[in-house]
Formats: structure tokens, C-alpha cells, sequence
């Protein structure tokens, strides 16, 4: 009786609810010419009844797999019992022995949209950079302003008021002007945000992917940035009137114009040098750590440019000891006026140090990379193409009778034998990349071939051990519950907030799965994966089956007939093949776009240098009146009191432009060590060259309107 069951065997699709024989789509070969009407009686009267019986041990020594070796459990239940047995299986059984999992989806989603990485951090730090080159003009503007209402000063001393309530006039004035400038860049920052979104809809569509994307203002944020922006600004200008108390009323009243700078060359020189030993410090331990952090990346950059700034006005105040020059040249000239005003200076020196230092350090994060580079030690590994199907592949692709049966073309007979195809285990989760901008919560896993490990490749950013081919250490497991993994060194740091040595644990349908990070790939194509060896890949996962993920390193002049070839035969897998370099310029694509947008912060610090560098230019040639009427007195042509003014103007802009380079160069040296030849020099030096012209054209600028001022009553008062 049981022999004759057809419930037995599993009903099939496309088998078991045909009609007929004929009816029949199986998954293989099959003759159904052959099909005779005892054939159809047969499957009318007994359907898919097994033919034969083997015992089950032989069965699971035949057909066991890692699947399991067991395809069903029959119960011989006497009738009426059914629902008992129902009911006890119930209670015994639960959904997660059964492979059901329950997950919080609000939670999940609410924690993936969080955003792989938090620009707004990002952000804020360039910002503080910007933010401190605004606070220098003002300092700048506002010293100015009251060097230039000396003499109100002096009367108002004179007349017996006290130097507090002079300094709360004065802080009254700027807290109005500052908050009237706080409002103009709220509507103007405003803007600058709405800009950057479209970018980011049309011109940057590439970095993120979707169209769907809006400006979110909310009055917290711009009542609290505008709030931040006059204090700053009050705690600037408060620092520029503690020296009002310095300045004698007899002087301001009689013509005195400046306010005294004390000389404080030892004390700067000494913390100069100790924040210059500081920052270097933390370069190197970023060096030895090999990862750009942002935090550290920050405090380097600041503590240089201060340590710079330090050391020039321990240079400028300090007591020139040399001999008198008898002749002195333009350039020896040029020197001596900028120690005249050391502050003005070195403010001026800070504007461009600054804006160098944005300009600079973004440049040099930008990545470059030849489209053609298919070397093993490259991105691409050496790969050429790289694909992926929707559904797995379970055949060897590599096997010329496989190929045969599968209908690839003669012709391509010798390319593939040559040019083998290295196929990937994938479990399906979310992408570990730049291209997703949530936060992963399951990221997606490829298992490596033995093949693979052996043929090596790709250049690393970091490994726990050295070996002569790391890959091959991803076949020893740390230990019983942890398996080694590598990653994407970018994939690692902005996506999935991870480092060398730590562990990623991964939900398993057997329970969790512990990757622990032994590598760090340096720019590679497998930004979107965690990639551990096939056969802890099958451990881990052992109901996945088949192979979905693919690579070849056929030759250039061949790329394009393999993808057509392969998505051709594999169509119905739904095979889609890429070119390797292309899937890379897509990722740079993104990491250049972000920092294309970072630099538009430099862009407005370059905006805040030029504008520093144009003032004080024109106030000093607004103080020195009586100095260039008696040198055209003498016999100088104005050419060369301008030529004079601009190599003034030069000196500062080059001085900026090397404290700036310096401490950008040096706050990256983590990223700029690893890897030098991906550099884009010719950009950064592009970059600078903008600076400098930008800076030149405001001194150039400045001198227009001086040429225009009346010289003989400076020379009369003189």
C-alpha cells in the first residue's frame, strides 16, 4: 500500500500539476518524443509515484549535502488523530527552528536612515576652518575701524568716560552689525544649501543615485547657527578692544593712529614650537595607523596652521640683530614694512594659510586613476569584467562540456579556456558603498573560490599580518566562531563605521555569524561587499546555492565580445556584466563629488583671503600717504612704489600659501603615503595657482583707488 502512495514524492513546478506527460517543463533534457500512450496511462492512473525504494541510509550516502539529508518526515498517524499531532508539533516547534525570523522593520529603518556617514560632521569641520578665517577679517576690519576713530577715542577718554563703557559702545555697535550679517548669511546660507541639493538632483546625480531629495530647514538649526555666528563674532570683537586701555589719550588726541602691539616674540616662539611637535605627533601615529581620521585629520591641520602662525610673529617681533643695510633692494624693503604692522601681517598671512589649507586638502583626497590601469595591484585586481545574476548559477563554467550544453560559441572557445571565469558565492543584503546612502544593517557577503585565493591580487590599504598573499589567510579561521573577512578600506571607515581588527557579526539563519576585519582593500571594486573564503561562506550560509557573482580577466580587445557573449548565453539568469574600470569611476564618481562640494567651502575661504588681502593693501596705502608723497618727492615713479605696495602683498600671499600647503600635505600624510601616484598633483597645483592669481588680482585691485588720492596734502603735512 505504501509503495503505491503518489503523495511520496514533492510536487514539482512544471511537473507534477501537468495533465500529461507532454504538458511537462522540466528543468533538463528531455526527450519527450519518446513519450508513448502507456506512458500517459501510467502517469494518469499513479502520477509521480516512486518506481523504486532504497533504504535511508543509502539514500543520504547517495544525495546528502550540506542542505541537509533529509527532504520531507511522513507521520503515520491513525485517523483522528491528525489535530493531536498538529497541535503537539505546534507546541514544540517554533518559527525559528523553521528558518522564520522576526525583525523591528521601524526600527531597522529608522536606524538605516541615520545615513551611512554623517556629513554634517564632516561639514562642521571645513566650516571651522572657514568660520575661523571669518573671525580673522573681522578682527581685521574691526582693529582697522578703530584705528581709524583714534581721535574720537581720545576725546571721549579726555572727556572722562571709562574705558568699559567706551568698550560696551563699541560692542554695541558690532553686536548690531554682526547680527544684521548673521541674518544676510542665513538667507544666503539658505541659498548655498538649495544650490548644492539641485546639484545634487541634476549635475551630481551620480553621487547619490536618486532624484528624490529636498531641502529640510527647521527653525532650531538656523536660529542656532545664527546665534553661534554673533557670538563668535562678539568674542571677536571683544578681543580687539582689550587694547584700548593700553593707549595713552594724549597720543589718539595728537595723531597716534595705531594701536600698540606688545612684543611677545619668546613666549610665541616657545608654543609655536610646542604645537608644531604636537601635530606632527599626530601625524605620525596616523601614519602608523594608515586610516585618515577625520578628527585627527582636523586637530593636525588646526595645530600646524597655529604653530605657523606662532612662529612668524616670533619672527616678525623679534629684534632684528643684524648690520644696517646700506642699499636695500625691493625685496629687503618689503620685509622690513611687513614687521611694521605684525599683526596686520600675520592676520592677512592667516586668510590665505587658511584658505590654502581647505583648497589644498580637499584636492588632494580627490582620486585619479588611469581607465586602462587592469594591473593586479590596481582596483580592478586585474579583472576586466565583473558580473552579476539575478538567480544563481549552479553549472561550471569553466567545463568545456558545460559550456558545450549551455550553447556558448565555438569562437569563444579559446578566450574562455584562457581566460577562465572566477565565480562567487553572494548572499544578498544591503550594499556596503558609497552608492548607499543608509546605513547597512545586513550588509551583502561574497564568498571566494579557492581559485581566487590563489590567484591574488588588488592593492591593501592595511593587514593585520603580513604574508606574501593574503588572500590565502582567509581560509584559517580566527577561531571556532569567528571567521577572517576583508573589506574595503572606505566601505569600512564612512559606511560601515569599522576598522582593522574589529568584528562584524552578521545574522545568520543558523544564529551569528562573527567576521573579523584581518584586511583592508585599498580602492577596489568590491566596495559594496564583505569578502570572506567559500568555504566559510558555506558554513555560515549553507542554504544558499550556486554562484552569482562572476569575473574575468580576458584582454582589453576582448572585453566587450565576452559580456556580449556571456549575458547573451546567461540571459536567462539574468546576467548583467560591467566593465571593472567602470564600476570604479563609478564609486570615485561619488567620493569626487563630496569633496567637490567641500571644496566650495574653500572657495569661500579663498573669497574671505582676497578680500583680507585687498584691505589691508589699501589701508596701508591709506596710512602711508605721507611716505609715498616724499618718495615720489625724491624721484620714484608711482610703477615703482606699486611694484613695491604688490611684492609687500606677494610675500604674505606666498608666506599663506606655504604654511598652508605645509600643514594640508602634512595633515593628510595618511592617505598621501599610502598611495602617491593617485595624487591628482596637476590639480593641487592648479589649485594654488587660483590662489595666487585670485590673490594678486585683489592687490592689483586695491591699488586702483589709491592711485586716485591726492599725495601733495600728505607731502604738505609732512
Amino acid at each position: 500500500e505504501l509503495g503505491g502512495d503518489s503523495t511520496l514524492s514533492p510536487t514539482y513546478p512544471g511537473i507534477g500539476d501537468a495533465t500529461h506527460i507532454r504538458d511537462w517543463d522540466p528543468p533538463f533534457r528531455m526527450d519527450l518524443e519518446r513519450i508513448g500512450p502507456a506512458d500517459e496511462a501510467y502517469w494518469d492512473q499513479w502520477k509521480g509515484t516512486p518506481k523504486a525504494f532504497i533504504s535511508l541510509a543509502q539514500g543520504q550516502a547517495l544525495w546528502g549535502n550540506r542542505f541537509g539529508n533529509l527532504t520531507a518526515l511522513r507521520f503515520g498517524t491513525p485517523d483522528g488523530q491528525q489535530d493531536s499531532l498538529h497541535t503537539e508539533l505546534s507546541r514544540v516547534l517554533t518559527p525559528a527552528d523553521m528558518g522564520f525570523s522576526l525583525f523591528p522593520v521601524r526600527q531597522k529603518g529608522l536606524e538605516g536612515a541615520i545615513g551611512a556617514t554623517d556629513f554634517s560632521g564632516l561639514f562642521i569641520g571645513f566650516s571651522f576652518f572657514l568660520i575661523i578665517a571669518a573671525a580673522l577679517l573681522v578682527a581685521m576690519l574691526f582693529r582697522l575701524n578703530l584705528e581709524q576713530r583714534h581721535r574720537e577715542i581720545g576725546v571721549l577718554l579726555a572727556a572722562g568716560f571709562s574705558i568699559k563703557t567706551i568698550t560696551r559702545r563699541f560692542l554695541g555697535e558690532g553686536a548690531i552689525l554682526a547680527f544684521l550679517g548673521g541674518l544676510l548669511g542665513t538667507v544666503l546660507a539658505i541659498g548655498f544649501a538649495q544650490m548644492m541639493v539641485v546639484g545634487l538632483r541634476s549635475v551630481w546625480l551620480g553621487a547619490v543615485g536618486t532624484t528624490f531629495i529636498t531641502l529640510h530647514l527647521s527653525w532650531t538649526s538656523l536660529l542656532l547657527g545664527l546665534g553661534i555666528t554673533v557670538a563668535i563674532m562678539l568674542v571677536t570683537i571683544r578681543i580687539s578692544l582689550r587694547q584700548l586701555g593700553k593707549i595713552q589719550v594724549s597720543g589718539l588726541l595728537s595723531g597716534v593712529n595705531e594701536l600698540r602691539e606688545i612684543s611677545a616674540a619668546g613666549k610665541s616662539r616657545i608654543a609655536g614650537m610646542v604645537l608644531l611637535v604636537l601635530a606632527l605627533l599626530l601625524a605620525a601615529y596616523g601614519i602608523r595607523s594608515a586610516v585618515l581620521d577625520a578628527a585627527l585629520f582636523y586637530a593636525t591641520g588646526f595645530l600646524l596652521l597655529w604653530a605657523g602662525l606662532l612662529l612668524t610673529r616670533a619672527a616678525m617681533k623679534g629684534r632684528d640683530r643684524g648690520r644696517p643695510i646700506a642699499r636695500p633692494g625691493f625685496l629687503q624693503i618689503a620685509a622690513i614694512n611687513l614687521r611694521r604692522k605684525p599683526g596686520r601681517s600675520i592676520l592677512a598671512i592667516a586668510l590665505v594659510a587658511f584658505a590654502t589649507f581647505m583648497i589644498v586638502s580637499v584636492g588632494a583626497n580627490r582620486r585619479s586613476f588611469d581607465e586602462n590601469d587592469l594591473t593586479r595591484t590596481s582596483g580592478t585586481g586585474g579583472y576586466s569584467l565583473i558580473g552579476k545574476s539575478a538567480v544563481p548559477v549552479f553549472r561550471n563554467l569553466n567545463s568545456e562540456q558545460v559550456r558545450f550544453d549551455m550553447g556558448f560559441p565555438d569562437s569563444t572557445e579559446a578566450m574562455f579556456r584562457q581566460h577562465p571565469l572566477y565565480a562567487l558565492r553572494l548572499r544578498e543584503g544591503d550594499d556596503a558603498s558609497c552608492l548607499n546612502l543608509f546605513q547597512p544593517q545586513n550588509p551583502r557577503i561574497a564568498g571566494l573560490p579557492e581559485a581566487f585565493l590563489s590567484r591574488g591580487g588588488f592593492g591593501f590599504q592595511n593587514l593585520l599580518q603580513e604574508s606574501e598573499n593574503p588572500w590565502q589567510d582567509l581560509l584559517f579561521p580566527v577561531d571556532n566562531n569567528t571567521t577572517p573577512a576583508f573589506v574595503d578600506a572606505h566601505s569600512a571607515q564612512y559606511i560601515l563605521h569599522k576598522s582593522l581588527g574589529d568584528t562584524l557579526i552578521i545574522q545568520a539563519r543558523s544564529g551569528p555569524v562573527n567576521l573579523k576585519i584581518i584586511g583592508l582593500l585599498q580602492t577596489s571594486i568590491f566596495q559594496s561587499e564583505i569578502l570572506i573564503s567559500e568555504p566559510a561562506f558555506l558554513l555560515a550560509f549553507p542554504e544558499i546555492g550556486g554562484y552569482q557573482y562572476f569575473l574575468t580577466d580576458v584582454p582589453a580587445d576582448s572585453v566587450h565580445l565576452a559580456s556580449e557573449v556571456l549575458e547573451d548565453v546567461l540571459g536567462d539568469f539574468g546576467l548583467d556584466m560591467q566593465e571593472t574600470t567602470a564600476k570604479l569611476a563609478a564609486f570615485q564618481e561619488v567620493e569626487n563629488t563630496y569633496l567637490g562640494v567641500f571644496q566650495m567651502l574653500g572657495g569661500l575661504g579663498l573669497l574671505l583671503g582676497t578680500l583680507g588681502l585687498g584691505v589691508v593693501l589699501f589701508r596701508n596705502l591709506l596710512e602711508r600717504r605721507s611716505e609715498l608723497a616724499v618718495l615720489r618727492a625724491i624721484g620714484y615713479t608711482f610703477p615703482d612704489l606699486a611694484k613695491q605696495l604688490v611684492l609687500e602683498n606677494i610675500l604674505i600671499i606666498i608666506w599663506g600659501l606655504l604654511l598652508g600647503c605645509f600643514s594640508a600635505l602634512v595633515a593628510i600624510s595618511p592617505v598621501l603615503l599610502q598611495n602617491p601616484q593617485q595624487i591628482p598633483w596637476g590639480f593641487i597645483l592648479l589649485n594654488i595657482g587660483a590662489v595666487l592669481v585670485t590673490a594678486l588680482f585683489s592687490s592689483l585691485a586695491a591699488l586702483i583707488p589709491a592711485a586716485r588720492v591726492p599725495l601733495l596734502p600728505a607731502l604738505k603735512a609732512e
